[in-house]
């Protein structure tokens, strides 16, 4: 029970600081926000953020599996990354949009996550950020 609560105060809290980043990255388009978001995901795997996104898709998958957080996380991890990949690519990096994007779609396969699964903490950030692309 402990742990599922942990598990649960984790995810929240994960939760809440990326829909507050992708709104300043995605909507408000602040791309400062990439690290807000890098950051985010490092402390929810417990693993450095610098580290973790340097390292190739497969690399990525093989830390997010050595820490214990993974598979509760994978989704929302995955989400993350393609978000981050949207950020890079407007702020004008695609090199870093692209390995972002290797990294989302390598963790959606490892851990069986839809690439269009949208986790329900992130619907409406979603929607707004479906909307701006639209208006675009």
């Amino acid at each position: 029970m402990l742990e599922k609560d942990y598990i649960t105060r984790i995810i929240e809290t994960f939760a809440k600081n990326i829909v507050r980043a992708l709104h300043i990255t995605l909507i408000l388009e602040n791309y400062e926000g990439v690290t807000e978001i890098e950051t985010a995901v490092g402390e929810a795997l417990e693993l450095d953020p610098k580290m973790l996104f340097a390292l190739d898709p497969e690399s990525f998958v093989t830390m997010m599996r050595l820490g214990g957080n993974a598979e509760a996380l994978s989704d929302y991890v995955a989400y993350s990354l393609e978000g981050l990949a949207d950020a890079y690519r407007e702020a004008g990096d695609n090199d870093t949009s692209k390995l972002r994007r290797a990294q989302g779609r390598a963790v959606a396969a490892a851990f069986g996550v839809s690439r269009n699964s949208v986790p329900k903490e992130f619907k409406d950030i979603d929607r707004e950020i479906q909307a701006k692309k639209a208006n675009a």
